[in-house]
């Protein structure tokens, strides 16, 4: 159980609805056009809220003629006609609090650390305000299923072909081949012994699959959480499970945890881990609302299943379009945040994915989504709002305020930097996004901005999403399924944020690439529907890694990913990138299964864990002893023998493929002893031993070492 509540979620404000139109302004059409944006007067008054404790959301919806319908409208979630909210209580409060929700009303209640989750009746949100053992009463973080193509009138992707090897069911996924899932399957190696859980949103029909699309009911166990209901229409969930199942259908057991919230995440991992499931696959994420440095909502909850000695696979987002990142530039002291360098442009329109420039005319009735968020995680000073604008021409010569997040940011301790809209459009027009400074500066300050659909000014680097971002977990990017499996240009790329949400000093992501655009009965195949997204790409990653596991039981988790990470196809320049990671999942031959590279005090684990690097000394008195591995980068380390000080031996792994079709090896020592340095490529088993004799200065290793891929 959580040890602390989900504060870093808290809606500083969601406020969401209709104003008054504005004056007409000049817009451009597109990025590098010349006409600038001309700014809208906006109501730049705070009213005090009437409801402290209540998030500015909840504080529109206790005051609205219709509460329930108010709260459907700001993305609440509705049913029964209770609103599902989060409350932030001490913990020794908490049990009295449980048994007042319940004496009035309240259901579906479920409790993460000192977050307790509740759907409650609307009129006891003014209650619970008054409640002296309530800290805070906000929206929940809800997770969400990344969203692809086709957007808003694109056309469907019709890549892919029949499958050539039908494993289970009537739709199989077309990339058993290039994963050589084919080969294990000969060989009687289908999953047996393991068990695997798919955490997702939608597992829709999933009961009409079972025996056929899906294991049979024996081995099929479904549970929902919180206040989740089954939708027979939504299968996003029961596409992924028919992945899992084309590639590993002899599991011990299939388990499909139907979820809404990081607080239901946390319910689902306990009933996973208390059932021994060792692999989770979950296709869903934040867009936003997070630092995106792998703090967040779910990080806890899959740290306590890794930590465990399990493994999770999640998407690395489609957000690849639809995001926004940069420092906060007002190049004419305005308070808008630039988006050019001469400050002309500040509005942001929402736009096609494959034609950047090309506005969008929405339709009436289409949901829009905005989170904005920026790197003042603790007590932030800075007080940044949202807004979304409405244009009935392409070229945005009238616009008008529709809707507007605006929350208070000026040091308090239960304030966050994040603002979020919600928003269905009531008339077809052109929409477009705008970040304003309400006080607070804006020196030092890392703008972050992840919508639904894509942007006019877009930033595809740092749009991973969490829990793609959780050092512990396997995130993954998605490629298409056909030759040369090009990667998706939709799929989330790294580096994550640095510390405290920065831009600067992430790391590496995502971790390996998997297939998008595959057959499912669930969507359909061939032209008509095919299952796409990193969602579609995840289970590609958790299938396999029940593969290795099912035939290596005394494998760890960490030994499973090394392996996966190791016998990788590389896709991008040499090492892993924040494209493509490792790769793509490339499963080796059964029986020459790589065991990967495990770190240790005197292991250098260079290129993704294929290549092993050792190395022992024997100096003039005979002393002996192995030398003391310290790790660079990705593709590097050091060796020291008697001092930390006192580094002796350097080894550098470089991709040499695209011109020499090998992998070399560059080593040098600053020693006379004797050294005996040894290399393994996992992945083939091949080795190379170098040795520097007693009383020779070390002499430099440049050699092609192994051979691609």
């Amino acid at each position: 159980m959580l040890s602390r509540p989900l504060r870093f979620l808290s809606l500083s404000a969601i406020v969401v609805g209709l104003a008054g139109g504005a004056a007409g302004a000049a817009l451009a059409s597109g990025p590098g056009r010349d006409a600038p944006d001309v700014d809208v007067a906006i109501s730049s008054a705070k009213p005090p809220a009437r409801h402290p404790r209540l998030d500015g959301g909840l504080n529109a919806v206790a005051s609205a003629a219709d509460p329930l319908q108010e709260a459907v409208e700001r993305g609440f979630r509705v049913r029964e006609g209770r609103i599902q909210v989060w409350m932030d209580a001490s913990g020794q409060d908490i049990p009295e609090l449980l048994k007042w929700l319940e004496v009035e009303g309240a259901r579906w209640i479920s409790i993460a650390g000192e977050t307790v989750q509740a759907s409650v009746p609307p009129s006891l949100l003014a209650r619970l305000d008054g409640r002296s053992d309530v800290r805070s009463v906000r929206r929940p973080l809800y997770l969400q299923k990344p969203v692809t193509g086709p957007r808003l009138g694109e056309p469907v992707a019709t890549s892919g072909s029949t499958a050539p090897w039908p494993a289970a069911g009537s739709q199989t996924t077309e990339a058993l081949a290039p994963m050589n899932v084919p080969a294990w399957h000969t060989a009687g190696l289908k999953g047996q012994n393991v068990k695997l859980g798919v955490v997702d949103l939608e597992f829709g029909s999933y009961s009409a699959l079972s025996g056929t699309d899906l294991p049979a009911g024996g081995k099929l166990s479904f549970r929902a959480f919180g206040a989740s209901q089954l939708d027979a229409s939504e299968k996003h969930g029961t596409a992924c499970a028919e992945i899992v199942h084309d590639i590993a259908p002899e599991l011990t057991g299939l388990y499909l945890a139907l979820v809404e919230t990081a607080v239901d995440v946390q319910s689902a991992v306990s009933w996973l881990r208390s059932e021994g499931v060792k692999i989770v696959s979950q296709s869903a994420g934040y867009t936003g609302g997070t630092p995106g440095n792998g703090d967040g909502p779910d990080r806890y909850a899959i740290e306590q299943f890794t930590g465990n000695g399990g493994l999770w696979a999640n998407s690395a987002g489609n957000s690849g379009y639809s995001h926004w990142q940069g420092p906060w530039v007002d190049v004419n002291g305005d308070n808008n945040l630039d988006l050019t360098a001469d400050g002309g442009r500040f509005r942001n329109f929402i736009t096609y994915s494959n034609a950047q420039t090309t506005r969008i005319n929405i339709p009436a009735g289409t949901k829009l989504t905005g989170t904005l968020s920026w790197n003042q995680w603790s007590s932030p000073t800075t007080d940044l709002d949202l807004y979304l604008f409405y244009s009935p021409n392409s070229d945005g010569s009238t616009v008008e305020q529709v809707a507007k997040s605006d929350g208070t940011q000026n040091g308090g301790a239960t304030q966050y930097p994040y603002e979020y809209i919600s928003f269905t459009t009531t008339k077809a027009g052109y929409y477009s996004w705008q970040v304003k400074r309400y006080d607070g500066s804006g020196s030092g300050v890392d703008v972050e901005l992840f919508t639904l659909y894509p942007l006019e000014f877009r930033v595809r680097s740092g749009s991973i999403t969490h829990p793609g971002d959780v050092p512990s977990v396997v995130s993954v990017a998605a490629l298409d399924v056909d030759s040369p499996y090009v990667l998706e240009p939709y799929s989330s790329a790294g580096p994550t944020n640095g510390p405290g949400g920065s831009l600067a000093g992430g790391s590496v992501r995502p971790d390996l690439s998997g297939f998008a655009n595959v057959a499912t009965v669930s969507y359909g195949a061939g032209a008509t529907g095919r299952f796409n997204g990193t969602s579609s790409a995840c289970p590609h990653v958790a299938g396999a890694a029940a593969l290795l596991w099912g035939a290596n039981p005394s494998w760890t988790a960490a030994q499973v990913r090394s392996a996966l990470e190791t016998s990788a196809t590389g896709m991008g320049p040499g090492g892993k990138d924040n494209d493509y990671g490792y790769g793509r999942v490339t499963l080796p031959n059964p029986g020459t299964t790589p065991t990967g590279c495990t770190s240790d005090a005197t292991t250098l684990c260079l290129y993704g864990g294929r290549f092993r690097v050792q190395a022992t000394w024997r100096d003039y008195s005979g002393n002996t002893g192995n030398a003391l591995a310290v790790p660079l980068t990705a593709d590097s380390g050091y060796f020291y023998f008697f001092s930390s000080t006192n580094v002796e031996l350097v080894a550098k792994i470089v991709n040499a493929c695209s011109y020499a079709n090998a992998y070399s090896l560059y080593a040098s020592g600053l020693t006379d002893v004797n050294v005996t340095f040894v290399v393994t490529d996992t992945k083939t088993g091949v080795s190379g031993t170098y040795v520097n004799p007693l009383g020779s200065r070390y002499c430099t290793v440049g050699a092609g070492f192994a051979v691609c891929p």
